[in-house]
């Protein structure tokens, strides 16, 4: 809670933010959609943490400074994420099957805002190899134009590389990543995350790159 507004982690739809003013009719104000198993929220100004348990959706962070008007602007790649604690800088989260991650705040919130397609409901991305070796050759099939931001993140959250943002034509894209980092440097062999954002939603897929 925040004053009258309600912030929900609604199961299978996500965020949901609701006016509770008067309690006996309270409203929707806005939904956004994770990948339909929010189960944890926390508040930090206003930034808004939803733990999402569905496999490599992780923590998924949404500017809700206006409450009509929510947004994308963060993502952090926990696999089965199930709640989620704000404590001094840090974001720690539990997580099915895993040991408790701690996050710090500034690596969490590392995807720019991108609205247009709903990407959750909407958008696919796949690869055309998972390892990949040396280069990342990815296929993502749009429904309907609009704007979308692909980035590759680390397992720790933080933006490797920005791969593409602006407006796609409905159909079938292929992207390209050359295995290097924002700074143009060789990116390490490891476990890897490319995010899809759009529309106030924001999908993932694992990959591994390999030397």
């Amino acid at each position: 809670m925040e004053g009258s507004i309600a912030y929900i982690a609604d199961g299978e739809g996500g965020l949901l933010i609701m006016d509770v003013s008067d309690p006996a009719h309270p409203f929707t104000l806005s939904r956004l959609r994770t990948a339909r198993r929010a189960q944890g929220l926390r508040l930090d100004g206003d930034l808004a943490y939803v733990a999402d348990s569905q496999p490599n959706s992780g923590v998924q962070v949404f500017d809700v400074s206006d409450p009509c008007e929510p947004f994308v602007v963060g993502f952090c790649p926990v696999r089965y994420a199930c709640d989620i604690e704000i404590v001094n800088g840090h974001a720690l989260v539990a997580a099915y099957h895993e040991p408790l991650s701690i996050v710090p705040l500034d690596c969490v919130a590392a995807a720019a805002p991108c609205r247009g397609i709903d990407a959750a409901e909407s958008v696919r991305l796949s690869f055309s190899a998972n390892p990949c070796f040396g280069e990342v050759s990815m296929v993502v099939t749009v429904p309907r134009a609009g704007d979308l931001l692909v980035t590759l993140h680390d397992v720790q959250g933080r933006l490797v590389r920005e791969v593409y943002r602006g407006s796609l034509t409905s159909g079938v894209h292929r992207l390209q990543w050359d295995g290097c980092t924002q700074r143009e440097h060789r990116a390490p062999t490891g476990t890897y995350f490319a995010c899809v954002s759009g529309g106030g939603s924001i999908i993932s897929r694992r990959l591994v790159l390999i030397r």
